[in-house]
């Protein structure tokens, strides 16, 4: 029988095998704590998200690479494809991000109107927010199905707050409530 010759092998502990899976030390696990890592993750993710939108709202979507994209963001070229697995899949969690913004931005607006509209909140904050702007006309200027699906999640976005707006008396009623907020749409925009 072959006795253990260290502590860390009397221990269970191989050294061998810990160095073999970079654990030097032979102690246990060195990687930071998976919610440290998921939060790093996270934030890594938030980051190239700003990043991009702001890049392809100056540059466009062909003018615009994913390494300009990971140097913005302070972050490697691979850490994009890591979280996103491609440009197109970048756009499209772009597209979802610049929609949160956008439905954050009208649902605030109405809440902080009550009981009438004094100022339009909505465009303050949305002009505050250039990159969501530019953004937005760079998309409208692509064309293709991923503008289609971002307007169409915009529509459905803008019925939820615009009900709202009905319901606490901001704006009349409407015999076609998906086409009064296709209009409503438009003519933000437009502005």
């Amino acid at each position: 029988m072959v006795t253990p010759s260290t502590d860390s092998e009397r221990d269970g502990l191989d050294p061998r095998t810990a160095a073999a899976s970079h654990n030097v030390t032979g102690t246990g696990n060195t990687s930071p704590p998976a919610q440290d890592t998921e939060a790093a993750e996270s934030s890594g993710a938030d980051r190239i998200l700003d990043a991009a939108i702001e890049l392809f709202g100056e540059h466009g979507f062909s003018g615009t690479s994913l390494k300009a994209i990971a140097q913005r963001a302070d972050v490697s070229a691979p850490l994009v494809i890591h979280h996103f697995g491609s440009k197109a899949g970048l756009r499209k969690a772009c597209d979802e991000r610049v929609a949160e913004l956008f439905y954050q931005f009208k649902s605030e607006s109405i809440a902080r109107s009550r009981p009438a509209l004094p100022r339009n909140y909505v465009m303050e904050a949305i002009q505050a927010s250039g990159p969501i702007i530019h953004y937005l006309l760079q998309a409208f200027l692509a064309g293709g199905d991923e503008i289609d699906a971002l307007m169409d999640r915009l529509v459905e976005d803008s019925l939820e707050y615009t009900a709202e707006a009905e319901r606490i008396g901001l704006i009349h009623p409407s015999a076609n409530p998906r086409n009064r907020a296709v209009v409503m749409l438009l003519q933000s925009f437009g502005a």
